[in-house]
């Protein structure tokens, strides 16, 4: 570009001290077209391109214990989210592990022969499993079944 020509500045581009300035995208769609409820594609795009943080290009395969990352493969197909079949079905054998070792503890605790001490440590054993499930999200979908991480007094 030559220096007679100057390049028009963009209306939603901000900087603080000659730096860009991060703003999140409804902040971007309201500085240009004022309304969110009635957005143009042209807007959208245009704050789209200069919203902060630009979603990432890769993450880390879902299941805890693997370190290798996933890609996002631009407009083709659905994202993987695991790094590999072996990956995924670790995590679901995983996952129903911790799942049915919590639902045996909630049994033998709602047991009325379970001493009070033994429901304490049963409680502790339960919320082990249940901070390490939470690592576990379930990737298959909606269910009917409540989620096992909360424990609903019988």
């Amino acid at each position: 570009m030559s220096p007679s020509k100057q390049q028009e500045p963009n209306q939603l581009q901000r900087s603080v001290n000659g730096l860009p300035m991060k703003i999140s995208l409804s902040t971007a769609v309201k500085r240009s077209s004022g309304d969110t409820s009635e957005v143009r594609a042209t807007d959208l795009l245009e704050a789209l391109a200069i919203c902060e943080p630009q979603p990432a290009t890769s993450a880390r395969c879902l299941n805890p214990s693997c370190s290798n990352r996933c890609s996002w493969n631009g407009e083709k197909g659905r994202p993987k989210k695991f790094c590999s079949d072996t990956c995924r079905q670790k995590h679901e054998t995983t996952r129903r592990r911790l799942e049915e070792e919590i639902s045996i503890i909630d049994g033998v605790m709602d047991n009325p022969q379970t001493r009070p001490g033994q429901r304490k440590v049963l409680s502790s054993h339960r919320a082990q499993r249940a901070f390490e499930l939470a690592r576990y999200p379930d990737v298959r979908g909606p269910r009917t079944v409540s989620s096992p991480l909360v424990r609903t007094p019988r």
